[in-house]
């Protein structure tokens, strides 16, 4: 394959000046790297811009790796690590709760399934790795929701066709920030056969090192099998894990709604 000539010029400028470590001029990257000081200053300009490099020093002419850089390779680590760091949590709900567990990433309006266990007495669930779900009819969504503020809210119920799944499914914006204010005050968010008739969710986000919601994660079981010590033992245990989970990928902070 055909590699983009300036694309490549580009990696391998920020290349330089990483293993460079003390920052380098225009002219020193085209002299080392022998390609027009023209060219040269098209691209570290445009990296510049950017954010993949900045200036070591104000008003300096001296280029170093910038904070993009740093945020695109700490995400790289994240996400590289995130299911060896979140799969045992995973197995443990589901070996704990004869229950299905779950973890998935936001995506836009969206949830990503990225992990599952299923114990051998547990529901079958139509939700497959990779597969795609709305956030406003699912526990996992919810979860996320819970630390959206109301304007968020109303800007994701407002931009799709809501779908009525069940009987259950909640379709006003005004109940559902109801139901995700009684979420936080309690800890933890459910789905109550708004999705399946037969299926009651428990769940809470994982947050990012700043404290944002990045994903969530779960147990899916038969509703006729919940009660109200079933659903609060849970909704605990989920929360704790969820919050261990967190500070293992950066967060700092206790969590926004404690458990009353």
């Amino acid at each position: 394959m055909k590699l983009n000539r300036t694309v490549k010029r580009a990696i391998d400028i920020m290349q330089l000046i990483k293993d460079t470590g003390d920052g380098l001029t225009i002219k020193e990257i085209s002299r080392l790297m022998n390609i027009p000081i023209t060219s040269t200053f098209d691209i570290v300009h445009t990296l510049y811009e950017e954010k993949f490099l900045e200036y070591s020093k104000p008003d300096s002419k001296v280029f170093s790796i910038g904070i993009r850089a740093f945020e695109v390779g700490l995400s790289y680590r994240l996400h590289k690590n995130i299911i060896e760091i979140i799969h045992p949590y995973v197995e443990k709900l589901m070996r704990m709760s004869h229950a299905t567990a779950f973890f998935a990433i936001v995506d836009g309006d969206e949830i990503i399934y990225l992990d599952k266990m299923e114990a051998e007495t547990s529901i079958r669930t139509s939700a497959e790795l990779g597969s795609r779900k709305n956030m406003y009819a699912t526990g996992l969504g919810k979860a996320i929701m819970m630390y959206y503020p109301e304007e968020k809210v109303r800007t994701i119920f407002a931009s799709q066709k809501l779908t009525a799944f069940t009987e259950f499914t909640i379709l006003d914006v005004d109940q559902f920030l109801c139901e995700l204010a009684i979420s936080r005050e309690r800890g933890y968010a459910i789905d109550n056969r708004e999705s399946d008739l037969n299926v009651f969710c428990i769940a809470h986000a994982i947050l990012d090192s700043y404290g944002n919601p990045m994903g969530s994660i779960s147990i899916a079981t038969m509703y006729s099998m919940v009660n109200d010590s079933f659903i609060k033992q849970y909704g605990q245990i989920i929360r704790g894990y969820a919050m261990d989970i967190s500070k293992k990928l950066g967060f700092t902070g206790s969590g926004l709604y404690p458990i009353k």
